[in-house]
């Protein structure tokens, strides 16, 4: 009897040893925990440009020296699409999709299929509709002339500041069918709210040529002009940032919802 009490007391020690080896080797072996490889030693080559970017591992976005987010990471990490700031998205159908062409090219198609957008890779900027390409034309003989040929031919300024007169007497004739409050006073510093596109004109047409990026303090030069759209109506107020660019934008969404820009506390 004592034989058998001994035996058992002898395999339950055998089996308390074997058990703590064997949890002893399960933390042995398994793996130690390791910080995520940096994003940026996978990061598929960035798109050409003439300034060098900066990657932002939290958003998965690139930026421009200004702070602009321009590009994301696509959804496997392979490559970069463009963004699609707020106020390109307010001009955008409901359903719409951002795919690449053939040629690589991103564009945005409504639920019909048609281009309603084109990602300008060399501005970078969405352009709405088809991106128009400049076709060669002959030459004048007159242009032959050394004297001709000597004068360069002037680069466009990116401060334009057309005159309004159309669009401020359109608006002064009729109601402003919007019922969002303008918060904004002309002559007062404001604060962008989130990323803003600078038009050349008041309008949500083809008039896109620059951005004022989030948090950035502008200048509030005149307005608001109320411009009719769709079913409501934009404020739009003419701005100057920081590198003395000088262009319209509108100050929230069509509902009042969202606020692009905010007056300066």
């Amino acid at each position: 009897m004592e034989n058998k009490n001994r035996i058992s007391a002898y395999d339950f020690i055998k089996l308390a040893f074997v058990l703590v080896l064997i949890a002893f080797v399960v933390v042995i072996v398994q793996p130690a925990e390791h910080p995520a490889p940096v994003a940026e030693t996978n990061l598929p080559e960035f798109p050409p440009a003439n300034f060098e970017w900066e990657y932002d591992p939290a958003t998965h976005e690139l930026m421009n020296p200004q702070g602009i987010q321009l590009y994301r990471l696509g959804s496997d990490g392979t490559f970069w699409q463009p963004v699609i700031p707020a106020s390109v998205s307010l001009q955008l159908p409901g359903g719409y999709r951002r795919r690449q062409n053939s040629q690589g090219g991103w564009q945005i198609f409504d639920n019909s299929g048609a281009i309603v957008a084109s990602w300008d890779a060399v501005e970078f900027r969405w352009v709405m509709g088809l991106i128009r390409t400049a076709t060669p034309t002959a030459t004048p003989e007159a242009s032959a002339t050394p004297e001709a040929s000597a004068t360069p031919t002037p680069r466009p300024t990116l401060t334009p500041r057309p005159t309004f007169t159309r669009t401020a007497t359109a608006t002064a004739t009729q109601s402003c069918n919007t019922s969002v409050e303008t918060r904004l006073t002309a002559g007062q510093p404001a604060q962008v709210v989130i990323n803003l596109n600078l038009h050349t004109i008041p309008e949500m047409t083809d008039n896109v040529f620059g951005a004022s990026p989030a948090l950035a303090i502008v200048d509030v030069l005149q307005g608001p002009l109320c411009v009719p759209y769709q079913d409501g109506a934009y404020w739009w107020w003419e701005i100057r940032n920081d590198r003395g660019v000088t262009g319209w934008a509108v100050e929230a969404t069509l509902s009042g919802e969202e606020y692009f820009l905010a007056p300066l506390e």
